[in-house]
């Protein structure tokens, strides 16, 4: 949640961002607009957002 409010990482704007960079910006979008959101594995949010 941290992310979603931290100035420095962009907001979720920012984290939208990182999304669409790591080829999952169609999934990112579902989340946040109106419909069906889109499923997302654990690896692929590790493959943009890193590990702990």
């Amino acid at each position: 949640m941290g992310m979603l409010t931290d100035q420095k990482s962009g907001g979720l704007a920012g984290l939208l961002k990182q999304f669409g960079a790591g080829g999952l910006g169609d999934v990112a979008s579902s989340w946040v607009g109106s419909g069906q959101n889109l499923p997302v594995s654990g690896s692929q949010i590790a493959s943009v957002l890193g590990s702990p």
